[in-house]
């Protein structure tokens, strides 16, 4: 399945998120409880970045709250310090959240995994897409949808904590591996995860899968 190697918007927007990341080869993660010291971060970012650079910083959106107060806040220092930083809205789950970071006139979005839901609502918004993937052949079904430009997670071995993590908004339980668990969807990276419950899921078992 050839997603977006036939669409112009995506690799437009493709573009756009490897011009963020060249300017700013290290892209800071901000988590939401630093929301009162966002300004005093920005500001930090674009003092360290070399001259003629305009940095970027990842804030993770990993719960109700993030999105709600965070979108806000970011909205309004996007809109005061715009043309000096990229601030891309981290832990994008559905396309809810799209729309939203949308209208937050925020500059791209970046998942722990890939969701085709989400994949098509940033191709709708034009918006740059940076999705996790983490085994060789995720990397492979990857570059078959036609994304060239892909983030690879965890950056370390795998563990069930980091792989959840960026996912807690979607209310999925994870159960051990037990006999009594054996009609479970069994996942083992993030993506998995996703489809899991875009598909309904409530319960799943969380193995992660070994880097290849």
């Amino acid at each position: 399945m050839k997603d977006f190697n036939d669409s112009a918007n995506f690799r437009q927007a493709e573009s756009q998120m490897a011009a963020i990341l060249r300017q700013s080869p290290i892209v800071p993660l901000i988590a939401i409880n630093e929301i009162d010291r966002f300004e005093d971060l920005i500001l930090a970012s674009i003092a360290a970045s070399p001259e003629g650079k305009i940095p970027a910083i990842e804030v993770l959106l990993r719960n109700e709250q993030a999105i709600e107060r965070g979108l806000g806040k970011l909205a309004e220092l996007k809109k005061q310090f715009g043309d000096r930083i990229h601030i891309l809205a981290g832990s994008i789950i559905n396309p809810e959240d799209v729309e939203r970071v949308a209208a937050a006139g925020l500059d791209g979005l970046v998942s722990g995994g890939y969701s085709k839901r989400v994949a098509d609502a940033a191709l709708r918004k034009g918006m740059p897409y940076l999705a996790g993937f983490m085994t060789l052949d995720e990397v492979k079904g990857a570059n078959d949808k036609g994304l060239k430009l892909i983030k690879l997670f965890p950056a370390h071995s795998p563990d069930v904590k980091s792989i959840a993590a960026p996912l807690s908004r979607t209310g999925i339980e994870f159960v051990e591996n037990t006999p009594e668990n054996a009609g479970l969807i069994v996942c083992g990276t993030a993506s998995e995860v996703l489809a899991a419950w875009e598909d309904g899921e409530k319960k799943s078992i969380l193995v992660p899968a070994e880097s290849q």
